[in-house]
């Protein structure tokens, strides 16, 4: 099966409304004054078979299934409404047939719905249990030692050191000294070094010896170094404790998320390890072996990766729930395996704890997310033995043959370089009739391209920058070259284009057409003829009732000022 992002869905949804609201003939079925004008946030905008559906529940509906649209304007909301009720309908529908009950569409909507409870149980029950004390965190400040901070002046004759050192010694500012005079590689930060230990690879051991001996603001005599002759000052000793403790002040912050991260992390496992956890080797190595020979993941994809307490969760739902796809090794397998295995945990431990009655809109989330996951399992399942023949891919084609056609088209044939001189070796020996080809072939940048040719580039396709060169006659080059500007951070190219031939635009006969697109669009009209039908059926099925508050909250649009009176 397909899947595809639930952005996708909801459009369908939104779009096959079969009735909107704003204009449903509700006629006596609808609920009047449910609630007076300027209804606070528990209004009841509308009731499917008798069940209220309240704002707040409307609004995180919008905020699940319809994320793109933050704004949504008054005009919009009837269609989104509609949308809400197709997807409660769907849902129900989808329980009515057991379809909540497969084990593949519970594993899928169960690796959702799990994700929402980690967040709650890290912030309510473990992180308020934690007690990190200074002594925890002076266990993880390295080892450390006396250091000293200096400052280094760098010249290339012994004299002229001397000189700088006695200007230092006078009272000159030796930073302005350093930038004005030193050739060392800190120079321009006034010959700063911060501080170094006695381990330091800076000078040899007997001149970290004598730094090590001098008072703050003390100058060394000139010394030869590998650079040249140094005066190097002593700005401030500080022992190895005072060291570790600023490092510890500076560092603390992330020595406490560090030890929060290995408290989570255990308390999870642990948390796991209670439940009754099997994982299929066989699926994770049939992935393995199907991804290291570029063979289709699909069948692996679909196997049971691990089941816990009952509940089988595939690995297509563990590793590549968007479909994209993805491509993992042995080692990520494993960690995502654990990962989700957690989750179900960290699930059941906030049912366990009551966090799920503390939390009503995390439930609130729960219950829309799982609707809208189970309408879409439901119109998969209604759609599963949907094929199509190749009388139909005949017929549409037939149907929509302006769609087949195959563009205009160039081919070309392109001298690149990046270099001046280059450029101007290629125009002399063009000028002088040596063969396009040959030119390209040997002074080129492009050593890829053979003869600097290229396949057909359909019209639309072409960079505006090589625009010019669909107009030459078949066989000419371009006399001028053209100068491509450069992304950023990159090389301008000059291009000589020659163009070697023109495609027309032509009708595609259908024995040419791409059987795989034509399937594809062929299959959508089925599914959404389908959908259409499903729909119709359970809207006539269902009893469908407006109040008078969602015809004031459309009219307002959703971000629109509460009413005068309003509380919420």
């Amino acid at each position: 099966m397909n899947r595809k992002p639930g952005k996708r869905f909801a459009a369908v949804l939104a779009a096959l409304a079969l009735s909107s609201l704003a204009a449903a003939s509700l006629g006596s079925a609808a609920i009047d004054n449910l609630s007076p004008p300027g209804f606070p946030s528990g209004a009841i905008l509308f009731r499917i078979n008798g069940s209220p559906v309240e704002e707040r529940e409307f609004r995180r509906f919008l905020e699940i299934a319809f994320r793109e649209e933050p704004d949504p304007s008054a005009s919009r909301l009837p269609v989104l409404a509609d949308s809400f009720i197709n997807n409660r309908l769907l849902a129900a529908g989808a329980r009515a047939e057991g379809v909540d009950k497969l084990p593949a569409v519970r594993s899928r909507i169960e690796t959702r719905l799990n994700r929402l409870w980690p967040g709650v149980l890290w912030e309510e029950v473990v992180k308020p249990s934690l007690r990190i004390e200074e002594k925890d965190l002076a266990e993880m400040v390295p080892a450390m030692e006396d250091a000293v901070s200096l400052q280094q002046l760098t010249v290339e004759a012994r004299e002229r050191a001397e000189e700088l050192r006695s200007l230092a010694l006078a009272g000159g500012d030796f930073g302005e000294i350093i930038m004005a005079e030193s050739v060392g590689l800190t120079s321009h930060k006034g010959g700063m070094l911060g501080f170094v230990t006695k381990r330091s690879s800076l000078y040899d051991p007997e001149l970290l010896d004598l730094l090590f001996r001098m008072r703050p603001g003390d100058y060394s005599a000139v010394s030869r170094t590998a650079t040249g002759y140094a005066v190097i000052r002593v700005l401030e000793k500080k022992p190895a404790a005072r060291m570790r403790q600023e490092w510890l002040d500076v560092n603390r912050k992330r020595l406490v998320r560090i030890r929060e991260q290995d408290a989570w992390r255990a308390w999870k496992e642990k948390l796991a390890r209670s439940c009754e956890s099997a994982v299929n080797q066989e699926a994770v190595d049939a992935y393995l072996k199907a991804r290291e020979k570029n063979g289709p993941l699909g069948p692996a994809l679909a196997m049971t990766a691990v089941t816990v307490d009952g509940v089988p969760f595939t690995l297509r739902d563990l590793i590549d729930p968007s479909g994209l796809g993805a491509l993992h090794s042995d080692d990520t397998v494993q960690t995502i395996i654990r990962r989700r295995v957690e989750e179900f945990a960290l699930a059941r431990e906030a049912g366990r704890r009551g966090l799920r009655e503390k939390h009503p809109e995390i439930l609130l989330t729960e219950r829309l997310l799982g609707e809208y996951l189970l309408a879409r399992e439901y119109l998969e399942f209604r759609s599963r033995d949907l094929t199509v023949t190749e009388d139909e891919r005949r017929e549409y084609y037939e149907a929509n043959r302006k769609k087949f056609v195959a563009p205009r088209a160039f081919r070309l044939s392109l001298i690149e370089t990046r270099s001046p001189a280059r450029l101007r070796t290629i125009r002399d020996l063009l000028d002088k009739g040596t063969p396009f080809e040959e030119v390209a072939d040997r002074w080129s940048d492009n050593r890829d391209a053979i003869e600097g040719a290229s396949g057909f580039v359909e019209e639309g396709r072409i960079p505006p920058e090589l625009a010019p060169a669909t107009r030459l006659a078949i066989g000419e080059h371009l006399r001028t070259p053209l100068r491509i500007k450069p992304a950023e951070g990159g090389k301008e190219v000059w291009i000589v284009p020659r163009l070697i031939a023109v495609r027309e635009e032509r009708q595609l006969p259908f024995e040419e057409t791409d059987r795989a697109s034509l399937a594809k669009s062929v299959m959508a009209q089925k599914r959404e003829r389908l959908i259409r039908g499903v729909l119709a059926d359970l809207r006539r099925e269902n009893r469908i009732e407006l109040s008078r508050e969602f015809a004031e909250f459309a009219k307002r649009g959703i971000n629109a000022k509460p009413a005068k009176g309003d509380n919420r």
